[in-house]
């Protein structure tokens, strides 16, 4: 398996050009085809607006959404001209639904990650979650504004023995084939039972691993932070790693939002890129 076709998502926010970067550098590694989505999204405004008001204010908003497309499109000239496998695909309609449709016939989507103090990421506070959950496919989530030097040299896999977690470890093979270092983590959490944590703790991804030529370390953490995500990523900065594979949403997605979870917190916390799969 290889990446052959690349989803990035566009907009106007300043991670764009650093997503888009990205992609067209694995893109570049697979020999892949790059599309750059950008949506333009269906105005709605209260019924109670309506006449001269809403008329006003549909011009209004149309102004905005040509301006964005322009900008976002003068982005993707200026860094993707150069990739004769790149497009340029605009459309209208609802973000989540159109990049849902596009990521189902991708092998990877590239998104940014959404930051709670940033007005300018809103539009991405549900798009990762609902990639993951409906789009059956890949997602890389690039941190904010963060130059990504390099992606997949140094690889930390989250493990446990879920479905997300194979699946994940599947969807990143092109990027843990071709890695300088891999290590699978298992984080031991003493809140499973003992037949769950026993099962976590053989890291049974290792011979498959093996079979696909990947070297990779396995060890048996505890949680230390009391916090599975942040041990992860404790561990990820301890091996210098420039991209974490982990599954998502193992726990219903209301109840990490609710009660707080590995996903949750790695999107919201995470430094470097997450590929994840549902």
């Amino acid at each position: 398996m290889s990446f052959k076709d690349i989803l990035v998502i566009a907009d106007t926010t300043p991670g764009f050009a650093l997503r888009l970067d990205v992609a067209l550098k694995l893109a570049a590694r697979f020999d892949a085809h790059v599309t750059a989505l950008f949506v333009r999204q269906t105005p709605s405004f209260p019924p109670f607006i309506e006449g001269q008001v809403a008329a006003d204010f549909l011009e209004a908003v149309e102004a905005c959404s040509v301006a964005a497309q322009g900008e976002a499109k003068a982005v993707f000239d200026d860094r993707a001209s150069r990739y004769a496998k790149a497009y340029w695909k605009q459309l209208e309609g609802d973000l989540v639904d159109e990049a849902v449709h596009h990521a189902m016939h991708a092998d990877l989507t590239v998104v940014g990650q959404y930051n709670p103090d940033d007005p300018a990421t809103d539009a991405q506070r549900n798009l990762c979650d609902l990639l993951l959950l409906d789009s059956g496919a890949p997602v890389l989530v690039l941190p904010g504004s963060v130059q990504v030097d390099t992606l997949g040299d140094q690889i930390v896999v989250g493990w446990n023995s879920s479905r997300e977690s194979c699946r994940a470890v599947h969807d990143a093979m092109p990027l843990l084939k071709t890695a300088q270092r891999v290590e699978v983590i298992a984080v031991d959490d003493t809140r499973h039972d003992e037949k769950i944590r026993q099962d976590d703790a053989q890291l049974t991804i290792m011979p498959n691993l093996s079979h696909h030529g990947v070297k990779a370390e396995g060890k048996v953490v505890g949680d230390v932070c009391y916090d599975i995500g942040q041990t992860l990523l404790q561990c990820a900065q301890s091996a210098n790693a420039d991209l974490i594979v982990t599954g998502a949403w193992g726990r219903s997605r209301l109840r990490e939002m609710v009660l707080g979870g590995v996903t949750s917190h790695l999107l919201r916390h995470a430094g470097i890129p997450i590929l994840m799969s549902h």
